[in-house]
């Protein structure tokens, strides 16, 4: 500020020189390193932080957040909205050599305006995917970009190829050249594939909703035999895969085991949870 413009404006503060420290980016700040307050005890307050990702001790100038929490927040926000409204891109769909098939919503408004159109097909889009897809498979993954794009990019590069070596180490493996990806994609959208198709498992790999946390968590929703309009309690769901949840190597694992169990037993969902659960009893009533 010029001495003249000080003058023309006495209550402006005079301007430092520019600090010529680079910016660090909000989104890649790791809110639980941080420690803006002065605690009591500075140890215990970092072991909570580090515990959850709840956004607490963030302290505050009067009734507002601190500026880092403050940019942390609309950051993470950003994130959010990015991976709702951008769309997977054909080139990352090429690299992977999926089968594209869209949903009968006509655009991205349209899908998030209308959520039983994400659960549907035309009668010529469905008769064109499934003429690509084996029948009668033992497992059938389906990829749906869901609400976000961020959790495809991010994890299903190496989701992919665990599931394939952890389905054929289990006897079960699957076809790798015949995997769908369902654009403007809702859970239900599996039910029509896997009935039409007549496969025993169908596994679908879906973005789910983000939030401030993370933008780029995926799940994968697995039934037995679904079909058109069952209920949601026939679905197995294992959620929150990214890096700072459950990673892909676990949850290979986990959707290999889901499934594998699925086969024995020909159930899923809550039936069979308490299937499980019944024999995990009756074998220890056995070991005692």
């Amino acid at each position: 500020m010029s001495p003249a413009q000080f003058k023309r404006n006495p209550h402006c503060r005079r301007v430092s020189p520019i600090d010529p420290t680079p910016l660090v980016d909000p989104y890649q700040q790791k809110q639980h390193q941080q420690i803006l307050l002065t605690p009591i005890n500075r140890q215990k307050l970092l072991e909570m932080k580090i515990a959850t990702p709840a956004r607490i001790g963030l302290g505050r100038c009067g009734t507002r957040y601190l500026t880092q929490p403050r940019l942390k927040f609309l950051a993470d926000h950003a994130a959010a909205r990015d991976a709702v409204l951008t769309e997977v891109t054909p080139k990352f769909i090429q690299q992977l050599g999926l089968i594209t098939a869209q949903t009968t919503c006509q655009n991205k408004q349209d899908y998030l305006k209308n959520p039983p159109k994400g659960r549907q097909f035309t009668a010529t889009a469905l008769q064109q995917l499934t003429s690509q897809l084996p029948q009668y498979a033992t497992i059938q993954l389906i990829i749906g970009d869901g609400l976000s794009s961020a959790a495809i990019t991010s994890n299903l590069g190496q989701l992919l190829p665990l599931l394939q070596h952890t389905f054929k180490k289990a006897g079960t493996p699957i076809d790798r050249d015949h995997i769908p990806f369902i654009k403007y994609a809702r859970v239900a959208a599996m039910d029509a594939i896997g009935a039409t198709t007549k496969a025993d498992v169908v596994c679908m790999l879906i973005g789910e909703r983000p939030g401030l946390v993370s933008a780029n968590s995926l799940s994968a929703y697995i039934a037995y035999r679904p079909e058109v309009g069952m209920p949601e309690a026939r679905r197995t769901v294992i959620s929150n895969i990214h890096a700072g949840g459950t990673t892909v190597q676990k949850a290979a694992q986990q959707i290999n085991a889901a499934c594998q169990a699925m086969l024995r037993y020909h159930l899923s969902g809550v039936a069979l949870k308490q299937k499980l659960a019944s024999s995990t009893k009756t074998s220890q009533r056995i070991a005692n």
